[in-house]
């Protein structure tokens, strides 16, 4: 029984690098057209997917796992390419925010073709599977989160409203908007997340 658990472990562990080399390899054929790093293709489907507050370089840092420095460094190549303009922020003028130019939003728009294209991939699934498959992937999001191997997940399981089978079984609770969540409701990344203690309670699966 042993071996036949670790072979299917192997083989999820396999698929899912698979899956990512695809997506890595088809952005990465994108962005050398424009002669982007990896990095600087993190920064800018950072800033498509954040709200302009978020978008400070202190942020950007916490969430790639990155020093100030080699932050500093690839800021600095986009702007040198207008693909990202700095303004003062409007909540504290000791900070800067990060936003993309004109160019930087089609240059988004190109690398966000390959989400589209997986999506459509996913559109030929059933709903069941879909839900089922996004269950076990943010089971295994928290659960790095919890283990400390991701210093940043932003989604229910790992925040303080979130109360497990406040409902019954299956069916959980947002204590801050009063809402029911099932887990295909489950926000991946909210904007009044209150970060559990990875010390305390352990990781809230959404089985």
């Amino acid at each position: 029984m042993k071996t036949e658990t670790n072979n299917t472990e192997k083989k999820i562990v396999y698929l899912l690098e698979r899956i990512s080399q695809v997506f890595k390899v088809l952005q990465w054929e994108l962005a050398k057209k424009r002669k982007l790093t990896p990095l600087q293709i993190q920064i800018l489907l950072f800033l498509k997917n954040r709200k302009q507050k978020e978008c400070v370089p202190s942020r950007i840092a916490e969430e790639l796992g990155l020093t100030k420095a080699t932050l500093s460094e690839s800021i600095s190549a986009l702007e040198k390419k207008g693909l990202i303009r700095k303004a003062v922020s409007d909540r504290d003028r000791r900070f800067n925010t990060l936003s993309m130019t004109l160019s930087g939003r089609k240059v988004v728009k190109e690398l966000s073709s390959v989400e589209n294209l997986f999506e459509r991939y996913l559109e030929r699934f059933n709903e069941a599977d879909k839900k089922n498959s996004l269950k076990f992937l943010i089971n295994i999001i928290t659960s790095l989160y919890f283990d400390g191997y991701i210093r940043v997940a932003r989604l229910c399981c790992t925040c303080q409203h979130f109360q497990k089978d406040a409902i019954n079984r299956g069916l959980h609770f947002c204590s801050l908007t009063g809402r029911e969540l099932r887990t295909e409701d489950i926000n991946l990344d909210c904007a009044s997340y209150i970060p559990l203690s990875t010390k305390k309670g352990g990781a809230q699966l959404c089985y």
